[in-house]
């Protein structure tokens, strides 16, 4: 798998190219040039390796092996579960307190 499509793997994984952007803290210019090959992803490595701790490093630099580390992946779903559940607690709060 070129750099091009793992870039689309992880933008994929975000929703849009805009919300990776801000992830990785870079511009949409940035991530444009990343899909288009005029910058490599080494440029951006660790950038995405701390905004992403569930990425398999070795995939992102190669290639090779899976996309992300599965336990890694379980956790971040599981906070991004917990924060959600959060929310709706909050929200349900709030409405319960309207007269």
């Amino acid at each position: 798998m070129n750099e091009q499509k793992r870039i689309e793997v992880l933008i994929e994984h975000v929703g849009k190219a805009v919300t990776f952007a801000e992830m990785i803290g870079t511009t949409p210019a940035s991530v444009t040039k990343l899909r288009n090959g005029k910058f490599h992803i080494e440029a951006f490595a660790v950038r995405i390796a701390n905004a992403f701790p569930e990425v398999n490093c070795r995939w992102l630099l190669t290639g090779n092996g899976e996309p992300f580390a599965k336990e890694a992946a379980e956790g971040r779903i599981s906070a991004e579960l917990r924060a959600l559940r959060k929310s709706v607690d909050e929200l349900t709060a709030k409405v319960g307190e309207r007269p």
